[in-house]
């Protein structure tokens, strides 16, 4: 995490200003979820929102899951150290595939619990999405895995974010940890990715984006709590003359004795 805050000091000034509110909101959210470790469920929810920091834009869900798309091809295009690949196929691959083969993480199980869709329909696209996450496990294509896995972390989301869960609840402390230690590992590497190629990476204006620049927010209330600062200096040193200028004026003109 150090080390990540070090290079975006670094490299802050050499990129946009929309590039930089990504990075320094998502930052600021993977370090609070690194604190979490105690609570998966808040954890869970801090590391989704550093990640959707990361790449999220004011789209509709069509464009947003196509940006999304773009965003994981684009990170795994430039992870030249291959930090993405080991995550994937050697540190983690035995979570991701008990949380790909988890029914629960299968937003088609939910539609068909909730009379979305048949039975049938169901079975039928769990089936196809077991051939295709087969098929980019045979072949080691990140991309395809990693969009697969992502729909899954979204179940889990919507899951948390509209109250489809308890709190602590014990019917899904496996999901969740799985998620959080997978997205734990992700982010960083995302973030390390984006910093090192902003400028193929630099999605251009965020979900929601301040007039200010994050250099600026960061610097004004500094400027703000020196002002304040002088200002009450002054204040005090008025007051002070001010008393000093009245006990100067009764010594030369006491006040007459009351009758």
């Amino acid at each position: 995490m150090l080390l990540l805050e070090e290079i975006f000091k670094t490299k802050k000034i050499q990129q946009s200003d929309e590039f930089n509110l990504r990075i320094h909101r998502g930052l600021s959210w993977l370090k609070q979820a690194f604190l979490l470790d105690h609570d998966p469920d808040l954890q869970f929810i801090s590391l989704w929102i550093s990640f959707n920091a990361i790449y999220a834009q004011d789209l509709g869900q069509s464009q947003d899951k196509q940006s999304l798309r773009q965003f994981l091809h684009l990170i795994c295009q430039h992870d030249v150290d291959h930090r993405i690949y080991s995550i994937l196929w050697d540190k983690f691959s035995q979570a991701i595939r008990m949380l790909l083969d988890n029914q629960y993480t299968y937003q088609g199980y939910w539609d068909y619990q909730n009379k979305k869709i048949g039975l049938e329909v169901c079975k039928a696209q769990l089936e196809q999405e077991k051939k295709k996450v087969a098929k980019a496990l045979q072949q080691k294509h990140s991309v395809d895995i990693l969009l697969v896995l992502f729909n899954r972390l979204y179940t889990l989301r919507n899951q948390l974010m509209h109250g489809g869960s308890t709190y602590k609840s014990s019917l899904n402390r496996k999901q969740l940890q799985d998620g959080c230690q997978i997205l734990s590992a992700l982010l960083p590497a995302f973030l390390y990715i984006a910093l090192e190629n902003a400028d193929s990476l630099d999605l251009g204006k965020p979900f929601t984006q301040w007039l200010r620049s994050v250099s600026a927010q960061n610097e004004v209330p500094k400027q703000k709590d020196s002002l304040l600062s002088k200002l009450s200096f002054l204040r005090v040193k008025q007051y002070h003359v001010f008393c000093y200028t009245g006990y100067l004026a009764e010594q030369r003109h006491p006040p007459s004795s009351p009758v």
